[in-house]
């Protein structure tokens, strides 16, 4: 083979991993690299909505969740062990509106993606979230109550209302648990 062809083929490589690794310095950038490639594809916009409301681009990650949500409804569908896409954006977008106070638009997703996937756990977090915010504590206990993992984010929602509910002794053996899970977390309202 000709030396000028196979340095040729070896710029063009070159070239092409240069302008791929510029895709990859961010999990943003791939979602979003995806989404350009196959904009038909449920799974890319979930996850660039999770990437985005990840970094606080509560914007971009609603954009993005409602695409994913609109291709749910066209029949798109997707599931890994059990986890159903469709769900997940429901439950993602719903997160967004939990923060931002849009109780009213966060529960009827909350629900249907429950629905869809009844086992879990981030769901029942946000609905669990929801009614704290609307006052119905009960609730919120029994909807974490239902959860049978022990992700940090269930520990450190458990502590908070039970340091709410004044029920201290359980409070504390919550907190426990979440900052054995999540060391970040050092915030306990009952003082021990």
């Amino acid at each position: 083979m000709n030396i000028g062809i196979g340095l040729l083929i070896l710029v063009i490589f070159i070239s092409q991993t240069v302008e791929r690794n510029k895709v990859w310095r961010s999990e943003e950038l791939v979602w979003l690299d995806i989404t350009k490639k196959s904009p038909m594809k449920l799974r890319g916009h979930l996850n660039l909505g999770q990437a985005y409301q990840e970094r606080g681009n509560l914007t971009a990650a609603e954009k993005s969740f409602l695409i994913a949500m609109d291709l749910c409804m066209k029949g798109q569908t997707g599931f890994i062990s059990g986890f159903d896409f469709c769900a997940g954006a429901e439950s993602n977008l719903a997160a967004i509106y939990l923060d931002s106070r849009q109780l009213e638009k966060a529960r009827p997703l909350l629900l249907k993606a429950l629905q869809k996937n009844p086992e879990f756990w981030a769901i029942k977090v946000n609905l669990a979230v929801l009614e704290m915010r609307s006052g119905r504590n009960d609730l919120a206990l029994n909807w974490l109550n239902q959860i049978q993992n022990n992700e940090p984010e269930v520990e450190v929602n458990r502590e908070q209302l039970l340091s709410k509910l004044g029920r201290c002794d359980e409070s504390l053996n919550h907190y426990k648990l979440a900052i054995q899970r999540y060391p970040a977390y050092k915030k306990t309202q009952c003082a021990s």
